[in-house]
């Protein structure tokens, strides 16, 4: 069986009631409730989303919203919203296969008509398409594509050498919080900022765009690390959901107080920045080098980091790296990076 877990339709109708028609199978309420408030079938004008997609209880979700207007088969429908939910993290692809499901819904005026393509891809990764061109198939989507849709360079031409706040965050396994006040922007920066850290390849820390509601707080803080997008300006003065703040519209990347210890920055972050701006900056480098390079200068860092190891146990430790004596935000980093790395004692 392949990854998709759920799909289900959502209508406006000519009187702008939003109604949640159809799912296969049965989706959970809290999982439902979210999707309803990620639906922006009551908005108009700038407010509306095409595509957007969220993260919540491991799974991911996928919503495209379509007009409908002047359809003859969906006369009573004004818009609906396509959602899809699924095991794995792949945006391109699932709006691919949304819009291809959207044909088959808006061809005959019914929600069920979406039930045979789903379960063909469900079951062998693949559907026809309804336009009569070539077949729709899972294996055309290359996971890897989806990790480096979105270009690091834009990140780190956003933030310039503060991006090393960044590269240190998510090396060592910490909160970020990400605030923008749209959604697009939102999503390209948070699935962006795993690139930072390619060899851990982990996009499951992304919740991209969050809403400052109970249970999607009590299941964002579940996790020891994550990176996390909102567009609720208010999310800054809660300090206790992340350890590095980036405030996108104002280019500005801020430490919690309680985390600053760990983002005492020495040279060793210096050569490090001033190895990855070197990059950006060089036009003959396109945006996989650019990852990569930052990639092999990761693994120079954790290879000296497993050099420091006790050759009895093969772990790292804080006495170790003491009778090393070095330089105390040093010594804290590299024991924080060894933790990172499953290379401590527990």
């Amino acid at each position: 069986m392949y990854e998709l877990q759920a799909v289900a339709l959502i209508e406006r109708d000519t009187n702008n009631d939003i109604l949640w028609v159809w799912s296969y199978p049965t989706i959970e309420d809290s999982t439902r409730d979210l999707v309803m408030r990620r639906c922006t079938l009551d908005k108009e004008g700038d407010e509306v989303i095409d595509y957007c997609f969220c993260h919540y209880q491991q799974t991911w979700c996928y919503l495209s919203n379509f007009q409908c207007d002047d359809n003859p088969q969906l006369p009573k429908v004004t818009a609906c919203c396509l959602v899809l939910l699924s095991k794995d993290f792949n945006p391109e692809k699932y709006r691919h296969l949304s819009g291809l499901l959207y044909t088959s819904y808006a061809s005959s005026g019914s929600p069920t008509s979406v039930l045979t393509p789903y379960l063909s891809v469900y079951t062998k990764g693949n559907c026809p398409n309804p336009s009569g061109d070539e077949m729709f198939s899972i294996k055309s989507f290359d996971i890897r594509m989806a990790y480096i849709a979105c270009p690091l360079r834009d990140v780190v031409q956003m933030f310039g050498i503060e991006s090393i706040y960044i590269y240190t965050a998510l090396l060592l396994k910490r909160r970020v919080v990400v605030y923008a006040p749209d959604v697009a922007t939102v999503l390209k920066v948070t699935r962006t900022l795993p690139l930072f850290v390619w060899h851990q390849q982990n996009w499951n820390i992304v919740f991209p765009y969050m809403e400052l509601v109970d249970t999607e707080m009590a299941d964002l803080t579940s996790h020891g690390t994550y990176v996390a997008g909102f567009t609720d300006a208010s999310i800054e003065a809660r300090t206790e959901l992340y350890d590095l703040f980036i405030n996108v519209p104002a280019n500005a990347i801020t430490v919690a107080p309680h985390a600053k210890e760990s983002f005492v920055l020495g040279k060793l972050h210096k050569d490090i920045a001033i190895h990855l701006m070197e990059c950006v900056e060089d036009a003959s480098l396109n945006d996989q080098q650019v990852i990569k390079a930052l990639s092999v200068k990761t693994r120079e860092l954790i290879t000296n980091v497993q050099s420091l190891s006790d050759e009895a146990d093969g772990s790292v430790t804080l006495n170790g790296l003491r009778e090393k004596k070095l330089n105390p935000a040093l010594e804290t980093f590299l024991y924080n990076v060894a933790s990172a790395e499953g290379l401590t004692q527990l």
